[in-house]
This record gives C-alpha cells, structure tokens and sequence, in this order.
C-alpha cells in the first residue's frame, strides 16, 4: 500500500501560507517531527500507575485513553465494540526499557510469528522445543521472557471520564483505538470473546462493558479487565471504513516487522544455514 508521503500525479492542495502560523507551517512542511508516541491508533489500556509522566497522581486500576488532541482520559468503566483480535509476541529489555524484539500480528496462535530479530515468537519455545531443556538454560531463560499479547482493535467510549486533574472530559463519541491485552487480562478477555463466538455473534456487533477487578498475590496488588455484554447493535455508519482502516493499520505493522525480519536474516546469512529464507521471502513478497 502506498504511503501518503509518496509523491503521486496529483499534486497536493497547499492551504494559503500567509494565513497559517509557525506551528501550522511546522507541522505541514516537516518542519517538526512528532514522536511515535503520538502517532497511530490511541491506546486503550488499564493504569498501573500511580502517577503520570508529569508526576500528577492517577487513578490506579482505571482505563486511560490517550486521546487524538493528547489529553489523556481516566474512567473507572468503558464501552468498547472490537473488531479485530490479533495475536502478537513481544520480549521486554529491561535494560533499554523497551521492547527488544516483537512479532508480526497474527489472527491465530497457529501462525508462523516472524520477529524483527530474525527469528520465529522472539525466541518463544513450544512445547515440543521446551522438552529436556534445563530449567536455567539460555534458552529456557528467553522463553520466559517473551509474553503473548492479545491485541483489540476496538472502538471506545470512556463513561464519565476525567484528566489527570479531575477535569470532566467530553467523549461523546466513540473513539477508535488499540488494547494490547498481555498477563492476568489475557485469560478473562479471550474468555469473553468465546462467549460471543458459541453465541454466534459477531464482535463488533456487541458493545461490551469492561470493568477492574483488583487482585493480590505476595503482597503485590494489580487488576484485571471483567468483560460482560451491555447490548448488541447492527451495523453502524462507517463500520466498513473503519474495519478496512484496523486492517491496514494492522498490515503496516506486519510490513515493517518483515522488513525487520528479512534484514536481520540476511545480515545473519554467513554465520549459519538458511534453507527456508528463500522460500519464506518468496513468499512474503
């Protein structure tokens, strides 16, 4: 798919230069470069935190929604409809405090999971590879540190959301936005969508409830989403638009992990044998 930066036949229509301000020319030209933080969907997840990166204190076991204008909203209930679950795998450096290695998105857990190391699930063993390994081998070591995340695509409506001053946030709509659901969430969320899967019910067709429950294990305390079924609704406008938009975003991501994938295979190429990668090439062209 073609990007919106590249040059077509058509040239752009460039609004009138006098009447915008510095940050406008800034902003259309490339003057200024916006972080990868603030691009892409906005993401929905549950705040472990105590305080926000500002140092106001937040409300813990609350959803946060960073929203398109960089407020970020908390709310102890939402309404969310999904339309897409992916599968994903990621390894966390703690070290660099980031993601060190992360795989492509994937509809089933059957799928081949290229990472952008060059390898397969970030070094994610099955079961079959696990066996007669040692407990504190490196590789038994790398398994554990790689975690399955289930990834929503979903649109959401915060109920009664606030800032992180206790400002009332308006959110009268529905805003479209990604959850990455990993750890004690994965279970109850896969859980809920099975339920609509025997129900023979589409998902974005159910507009669920998500709550927190907390939870306490060695003396360390943490929440997980509870998932329950408000209604289910037909098809609304524009929800063909934007399940064509989750899918591409969720291609873009794949693209760019392949790209990872290919070039760290072939930087790798002289240290060992690569049957498949001429295959595997052929056929993620």
């Amino acid at each position: 798919m073609m990007s919106n930066d590249v040059v077509t036949n058509k040239p752009s229509v460039v609004p009138s230069l006098k009447n915008m301000s510095v940050a406008e020319l800034a902003a259309l030209t490339g003057q200024e470069v916006s972080s990868n933080e603030n691009q892409g969907l906005p993401r929905f997840a549950i705040n472990h935190s105590e305080e926000d990166n500002e140092g106001r204190s937040v409300p813990r076991g609350e959803f946060s929604l960073k929203l398109p204008d960089g407020v970020t909203a908390y709310a102890k209930e939402a309404h969310l409809r999904i339309f897409i679950r992916a599968f994903t795998y990621s390894r966390w450096d703690a070290e660099q405090g980031t993601f060190g290695s992360q795989t492509i998105q994937a509809l089933n857990l059957s799928a081949d999971f290229y990472d952008t190391e060059g390898g397969m699930r970030c070094g994610r063993l099955t079961k079959a590879e696990s066996e007669g390994l040692a407990k504190d081998s490196p590789e038994m070591n790398l398994h554990k540190s790689v975690k399955c995340n289930q990834i929503l695509y979903n649109t959401v409506q915060l109920v009664n959301p606030v800032d992180a001053d206790g400002n009332k946030v308006d959110m009268a709509k529905e805003v479209p936005s990604v959850w990455y659901v990993r750890g004690s969430g994965f279970m109850p969320v896969s859980d809920h969508i099975s339920m609509l899967h025997r129900q023979n019910k589409a998902m974005y067709t159910a507009v669920n409830k998500v709550t927190t429950s907390r939870k306490k294990m060695a003396g360390n305390s943490y929440y997980v989403p509870v998932m329950s079924t408000l209604k289910f609704v037909d098809m609304q406008g524009g929800d063909q638009e934007l399940m064509t938009k989750f899918f591409e975003t969720k291609e873009a991501i794949n693209n760019k992990v392949m790209g990872q994938w290919k070039s760290k295979k072939e930087k790798n190429a002289k240290l060992g044998d690569l049957s498949d990668f001429g295959e595997v090439l052929a056929a993620s062209v």
